[in-house]
């Protein structure tokens, strides 16, 4: 499996993060390098939204307000203008579902950056940092950045996957939630209806990045992939795809 994604890295341009868990083993190729985190950050938003929901700090039920500026970028609500407010879990569920912008940094502001940051520290994600809201160009080009590395986030997805890191109710919630995301980057060149993924994708100007777990029950997967530099997006989402591919075989051979 290594061999064969060295493979595939090797025709890429681009600069390559993976890191993959199996039940029995592990696949890890420049793992910790520094990468933007893109929208694959929202992962951390939402396991702090679920813990800060679990804990009673946040109830799923309240009003999130929207401001009247536009985020710009992926989502919906930008595009809703009569639209004003919706339930925390409605909001969180089009961070993800739909990596919407807007709901993105409501969550931020009602979360905090510094709050966020010490979920992600206290996770064990020592390179997953948040500094900025989205689509918040100004902001990047005084150099603060959104940043992590595929193991970091392979750990952090990993966290909804594993009983006891969210209660389980607010565990079940954004699993579904993470079920139902409509980008499909790993498993592109798998028919939908042969695997189940939980994840989340990103991309920004010359980043391509999937997060996700394959499968359920005993038989999963998790994976990481970043692709950044590649000579078009097309070839990023290639060689993602790829990989998800490779995922899905080797998950089918030991069935």
């Amino acid at each position: 499996m290594e061999n064969a994604i060295k493979e595939l890295i090797g025709e890429s341009s681009g600069r390559i993060s993976v890191a993959i868990k199996f039940r029995s083993s592990r696949v890890y190729i420049n793992s910790e390098a520094p990468m933007r985190a893109a929208s694959t950050i929202k992962l951390a938003l939402l396991f702090e939204a679920c813990r800060q929901i679990a804990n009673g700090t946040l109830s799923g039920g309240q009003k999130i307000a929207f401001g009247d500026k536009p985020a710009g970028g992926a989502g919906v609500l930008d595009h809703l203008p009569t639209l004003k407010e919706l339930v925390l879990w409605e909001v969180l569920t089009l961070m993800i579902i739909v990596s919407d912008n807007a709901a993105s940094n409501a969550v931020l502001e009602l979360l905090g950056k510094e709050t966020v940051n010490k979920a992600c520290s206290d996770l064990g994600l020592n390179n997953t940092k948040i500094e900025r809201c989205f689509m918040d160009f100004e902001a990047a080009e005084k150099g603060l950045e959104n940043r992590t590395c595929a193991c970091d986030m392979l750990c952090l997805v990993e966290a909804f996957l594993m009983q006891g890191k969210l209660p389980e109710r607010e565990r079940k919630r954004a699993m579904e939630i993470l079920g139902n995301q409509q980008s499909r980057k790993l498993t592109a060149a798998i028919e939908e209806e042969e695997v189940q993924f939980y994840g989340k994708a990103g991309e920004l100007a010359g980043l391509q990045a999937d997060v996700g777990i394959f499968g359920e029950g005993e038989n999963v997967a998790i994976a990481a992939v970043f692709v950044e530099g590649a000579r078009n997006p097309l070839e990023a989402h290639h060689l993602i795809a790829n990989i998800g591919l490779l995922i899905h075989q080797q998950m089918k051979s030991v069935t």
